[in-house]
């Protein structure tokens, strides 16, 4: 389901010369709304399943195995936003943003990780006075 082939934007001068890579790899298969385990056994995702969504910001990050079954909800606890779920190199992790005030979407975005054996979420940025905008799990 994953294509090992990464996506590139590069820029071109006219002259043909190669000014340099611009953004980092693409890969299909994960992003800001879903992601796919490291063993590929299992892929998070962002739904809401309030029964307004229309007027509702709280998105969860769900967890379900590729064989099928009954989706988990990981962030039920958070009323607000969560979302652009990334699993740890090693599995055992899932990062994710989050905002905690239901409802405003110009929330400040915070950057917290589960635990998927404890099953336990820790904020990671709570006296961090900005946005977290991106991250990046290191591979080691």
């Amino acid at each position: 389901m994953q294509s090992p082939y990464p996506f590139r934007y590069t820029d071109e001068d006219l002259q043909g010369s190669d000014s340099g890579q611009l953004f980092a790899d693409i890969r299909v298969g994960g992003g800001i709304t879903y992601q796919f385990s490291p063993d590929s056994k299992e892929i998070c995702f962002v739904s809401n399943h309030d029964e307004h969504q229309e007027a509702s910001t709280n998105a969860d990050l769900w967890t379900v195995s590729v064989n099928g079954g009954e989706p988990v909800c990981i962030t039920k606890e958070n009323k607000a936003w969560d979302g652009t779920p990334a699993y740890s190199p090693d599995g055992k992790y899932i990062a994710y943003r989050l905002q905690q005030v239901p409802g405003y979407e110009s929330d400040r975005f915070r950057l917290a990780i589960y635990d998927r054996a404890a099953k336990k979420s820790t904020i990671l940025t709570e006296k961090f006075d900005n946005w977290v905008d991106d991250y990046k799990w290191a591979p080691d």
